[in-house]
């Protein structure tokens, strides 16, 4: 029997609201020749049904079940010892492919005997409705690709969802998701991005679609989110190291870590409960505002970085408003906090 094309990769865990879509996307794919490996994560609200009823209507599936909940960490790493498609494609529980997903990405890959694709996707946002399609603009460009995957631009981000890989590049490479802690996909694409001999990118239509609600892991922070945010951004830091490149890559890391992990928990923190927040988050908070990384010099990398990059409009204005919030944080810590803790409620109420 001739090994699947492409395996899908879907963890599953309490995502009963979203999962029938999910599933129905992934086994009508006009690319026939895939398998569909699901995780259950131990669900409780009904997802383990849904689950066999599509065991039962399609043999292309190949199911793992957990009786304790262990983490998507976990959960992907088993899958991907389970698959054995040449390619492999992640799918969230709560999201869904377009139709023609995998067969297009297959024959980019095979066309341009690469070991990573990117894609474009569209964010849908369930509660005001509103949709924004993101095409990546990456030409393959060897010398600055992982710049770019560090400071996500050029369509590049830390999702496993918006990329194709070869699975014998996970192999060779001994690439896995980090076992135990909340962002366990950021090194995991950190390494696959930066092992991939070539990368191309389909960037003229969107593939995935991606829900954006409020029971998404990063849809609201706890305590150990932020402090598994930041674990998972030291790996990073580890890896480069280990690769005796971070001195090329310092001030683009030093970026990355600004807006997708400081900026990041602060949004988050200040969204928190009063009961969410201990003495112990409070003083990690504090520590990080008086820190090294939020210090002037570091802040002025943003501005620096967003003049660079002024062609890429989001990523620019990204980056200068991270420069912003992170400058008020730092001098006006109280009264910033306050005004946005406001804002934040203001916004709750009328939206």
């Amino acid at each position: 029997m001739l090994a699947p094309k492409v395996s899908i990769i879907i963890p599953v865990y309490n995502a009963a609201m979203y999962l029938h879509r999910c599933l129905y996307s992934a086994v009508t794919q006009s690319l026939k020749n895939i398998e569909i490996v699901v995780v259950n994560d131990a669900s409780t609200d009904g997802s383990l049904q849904i689950i066999e009823e599509f065991i039962t209507l399609d043999k292309r599936i190949k199911f793992i079940n957990f009786s304790k909940n262990k983490g998507n960490g976990i959960g992907r790493n088993t899958a991907l010892r389970a698959a054995c498609g040449t390619y492999v494609l992640f799918l969230d529980a709560d999201d869904w492919l377009n139709k023609n997903a995998a067969k297009i990405l297959y024959n980019a890959a095979s066309k341009n005997k690469s070991d990573v694709v990117l894609m474009g996707y569209t964010q849908h946002y369930m509660t005001s409705k509103k949709t924004y399609i993101m095409l990546p603009n990456y030409v393959e460009d060897k010398y600055n690709t992982y710049r770019y995957f560090l400071l996500h631009i050029k369509g590049f981000g830390s999702m496993p969802w918006c990329y194709l890989y070869a699975r014998k590049l996970l192999i060779q490479h001994k690439i896995t998701f980090t076992e135990g802690i909340y962002f366990e996909d950021i090194n995991f694409v950190a390494k696959a991005v930066f092992f991939a001999n070539k990368i191309t990118s389909k960037n003229d239509i969107s593939l995935y679609n991606y829900l954006v609600h409020d029971n998404s892991i990063t849809g609201f922070l706890t305590k150990k989110k932020i402090e598994d945010l930041f674990t998972a951004h030291m790996l990073l830091k580890e890896f480069l190291i280990e690769q005796n490149v971070f001195k090329k890559y310092e001030l683009a890391y030093l970026v990355r870590v600004l807006i997708y992990c400081v900026e990041f928990s602060f949004l988050g923190y200040f969204k928190m409960k009063k009961n969410q927040i201990d003495d112990e988050l409070k003083q990690f908070m504090n520590d990080i505002r008086k820190s090294d990384i939020m210090s002037f010099e570091s802040l002025e990398v943003l501005k620096t970085t967003s003049k660079e990059f002024n062609t890429e409009k989001l990523s620019s204005k990204h980056m200068l408003s991270a420069y912003h919030f992170l400058t008020s944080l730092r001098l006006f810590y109280k009264p910033f906090k306050m005004v946005y803790k406001l804002k934040y409620r203001i916004h709750k109420l009328f939206n």
